[in-house]
């Protein structure tokens, strides 16, 4: 069958078949997500800070040192906040909660605090939430922070990143751990992947999961995609998201089905294509009513950056300049009269955090990126070059280095 004329059945999350997208949005704009600022209302049932030891109590008044014995004195239900400061050490979540009672991991009320390190949620702990926490991933095997192999993971309202040194999210894992109805929300997720980029280290990976939700996150600078499903990404709904200044915006892969890309605000890829495939073989993956745009004049600024010969359903798109409120200071809160209001929803809240801790790299869009020659030395690569399904297991099982260079299509 020629690329492009598959027709296929799309599916649809519950919650909107009903809902026309103008509704849908416009009802989506009037919620602040105040992505970055301190929880308010948060109950501490124990506490870390620097200052503290690892054989005191875990109250506030007398708390643990580290943030890995906070989440290990955790139970369902239970709340763990982390005061103000850099808390430097790999954290691995082992035990988590029930459904109505999570295990919950947060910055202490009115502070904001920093994890530096990889960052796990183990598939034995299910029902976890982090929330309102710096997530700083750098690490020293480069390993994916932060890797979610437990079901029914929240991270919420956090700022992630890396500095461009490896893989942010990844969902699931077919050694470690398939993950279940991960929600990733209301965060910045940003300067993730090595550069120049290798075509292997994205924002968020999502390589082995079921009915995860990605949704009103600003995904922006990060070296390949912003989000990857790739090889087997299961019914995930991407939405309302802003996914601005990456290699490529989002790419539908092999096996990977039922996937539902609408709503969002998708721009100014530096390497590639906006919305893309890549020997997609599920059926049921489509991008709708999001609206797309490119300053690109070469073969990839067709029809707004998405890919022209494709095996996903694109309909109801627009191609229009989103206007940023200031995309140079990483605000991408949609200004007045912007033409994609209708189309998409940009997240009011994470301009709160255009600070240290949001890494605003002025000047950081394609061209000062190296979106003119570096984007054309890298355009003939195909887009899954090396990547493997199963790497999480291969980079632990082989002493943490990561593998970025395999044999086209992987193993």
């Amino acid at each position: 069958m020629a690329r492009g004329s598959r027709t296929q059945a799309v599916w649809k999350p519950a919650r909107w078949r009903t809902l026309p997208p103008v509704l849908v949005i416009t009802a989506a704009i009037a919620i602040a997500a105040v992505v970055g600022n301190s929880p308010a209302a948060t109950s501490c049932d124990k506490v870390a800070a620097p200052s503290g030891s690892d054989s005191a109590a875990g109250s506030a008044a007398s708390p643990y040192r580290t943030a890995q014995k906070l989440v290990d004195s955790l139970g369902p239900g239970r709340t763990g906040c982390l005061r103000a400061g850099v808390y430097e050490q790999d954290v691995a979540i082992a035990t988590g909660g029930n459904s109505g009672s999570p295990v919950t991991l947060s910055s202490y009320p009115g502070e904001r605090a920093t994890v530096r390190g990889r960052f796990r949620v183990k598939d034995s702990a299910n029902f976890v939430t982090v929330e309102s926490v710096d997530l700083d991933g750098r690490n020293s095997s480069n390993l994916p922070s932060p890797s979610v192999y437990g079901d029914d993971v929240v991270f919420r309202d956090n700022d992630v990143t890396n500095y461009h040194t490896a893989i942010c999210f990844i969902l699931g894992s077919n050694t470690f751990g398939r993950a279940a109805r991960t929600t990733i929300e209301r965060n910045r997720i940003h300067d993730c992947g090595q550069l120049p980029a290798a075509n292997h280290e994205h924002g968020i990976y999502i390589e082995a999961s079921d009915a995860a939700r990605i949704v009103e996150n600003w995904i922006y600078d990060n070296a390949d995609r912003g989000v990857q499903m790739y090889p087997d990404a299961q019914r995930t709904v991407i939405a309302r998201n802003v996914i601005d200044g990456n290699g490529q915006g989002i790419i539908f892969s092999r096996e990977s089905a039922n996937n539902v890309v609408e709503s969002n605000v998708i721009s100014n890829s530096v390497l590639r294509w906006n919305i893309e495939d890549w020997e997609l073989s599920g059926a049921g993956n489509v991008a709708r009513n999001n609206c797309v745009w490119t300053t690109r004049t070469d073969s990839y600024g067709r029809e707004g950056g998405i890919m022209v010969t494709r095996d996903f359903v694109a309909t109801g798109n627009l191609v229009a300049d989103p206007q940023f409120v200031d995309r140079t200071a990483k605000d991408f809160r949609l200004a007045a009269g912007s033409p994609c209001g209708a189309r998409a929803r940009a997240t009011a809240g994470p301009a709160a955090r255009t600070g240290a801790g949001a890494a605003t790299r002025a000047g950081r869009g394609p061209t000062a990126r190296g979106g003119d020659h570096r984007a054309e030395r890298r355009s003939h690569i195909p887009a899954h070059a090396g990547d493997v399904g199963t790497r999480e297991g291969r980079q632990e099982h082989r002493g943490g280095r990561f593998l970025r260079r395999q044999p086209a299509g992987g193993s």
